[in-house]
């Protein structure tokens, strides 16, 4: 049984699902700019739409539920090649990143929050986050 997406309003924009809100929610309380869908990609016959850009980082996030799957991950890791920019893969409970090493996630807990986890291939489990000063 497949769950739908809850569209969800918030600062003027209709998210297309509840967690990408709450990851809307999330980056405004670490104080991080961010940009929703503002910007897609057509990469062979597939066209992509990332669902935020964070433009002080040069990263987008992508916002999966809990079926993420090996399509999805070749679909992000095909953007990372488009696009030229890391692509970081977000969820409810994990982080899971499309690049072959943890700099994409690094690159974006910056100096805002620290995060806890273990990297295994190329995902990363998040066990704590907290914010900084």
């Amino acid at each position: 049984m497949e769950i739908k997406a809850i569209q969800t309003h918030y600062k003027g924009y209709k998210f297309r699902a509840r967690l990408e809100a709450r990851w809307a929610i999330w980056l405004d309380n670490i104080n991080e700019k961010w940009e929703y869908e503002a910007e897609g990609f057509q990469i062979g016959k597939m066209r992509y739409l990332p669902d935020f850009f964070l433009p002080d980082r040069n990263i987008f996030v992508e916002v999966k539920g809990p079926s993420y799957s090996d399509v999805d991950r070749q679909k992000v890791l095909a953007l990372e090649e488009a696009s030229k920019k890391y692509v970081i893969v977000v969820g409810d409970k994990v982080f899971q990143i499309a690049n072959q090493n943890a700099a994409g996630l690094a690159t974006l807990a910056g100096s805002k929050v620290k995060i806890t986890g273990e990297l295994k291939g190329d995902a990363v489990t998040i066990s704590k986050i907290e914010k900084t000063q």
